[in-house]
């Protein structure tokens, strides 16, 4: 694992091989101002099998999903979902029984439906790339996009739209960089 903090953002990586058969390698990038974070999940697995990143928002939070995204409504800030590198299959789960998924409990015999979203690739060797940005109720949350992700040997590169402004983050499981940038007129993913 490994550990970064800058006065531009915080970057933890961690590896698991707890999963038998399976190497996971997570890396979080939080960026400071503007505020978002960045989840990267590797996972290499002998078998090919479904990845799943759960992502739980608030009980009061109606969720939205379109385009390989999703976001949240609600009072007050809402947060949109996305993905780079490549689109996962994106769903949300609310109060499921079987399996057990989208619930909250504040005591011993309160549950709460609660949604989760959800990415998710089958494969040996899954990569996902989540960008979770918090967005207030003036923002249009359509406005929040991937520029461009690209992957290099040992490192990704993304590109991210938030409102009029760009940003690039360049990271690696043991750094991180992040500058403003200039909006392209066209989008790529």
């Amino acid at each position: 694992g490994a550990t970064l903090t800058t006065p531009t953002l915080d970057l933890v990586s961690i590896t698991s091989t707890v999963l038998n058969g399976a190497v996971w390698k997570r890396t979080m990038i939080h960026v400071k101002s503007p505020n978002f974070l960045i989840v990267d999940d590797q996972v290499t697995q002998k078998d090919s099998k479904k990845v799943v990143q759960r992502w739980n928002v608030g009980a009061d939070r109606t969720v939205k999903t379109g385009s390989g995204r999703a976001w949240t409504l609600g009072t007050g800030t809402n947060s949109v979902f996305l993905w780079a590198g490549g689109i996962p299959t994106v769903t949300t789960v609310k109060g499921q029984k079987d399996p057990l998924l989208g619930w909250r409990s504040e005591t011993q015999t309160q549950f709460i439906p609660t949604p989760i979203v959800q990415g998710s690739r089958t494969g040996t060797s899954v990569r996902l790339t989540a960008i979770i940005v918090p967005y207030p109720a003036e923002v249009d949350p359509n406005s929040i996009k991937v520029l461009r992700s690209w992957t290099q040997p040992t490192s990704r590169l993304v590109d991210i739209a938030i409102g009029e402004n760009a940003y690039r983050v360049i990271f690696a499981s043991d750094s991180a960089t992040f500058e403003p940038i200039d909006a392209p007129t066209v989008t790529v993913n």
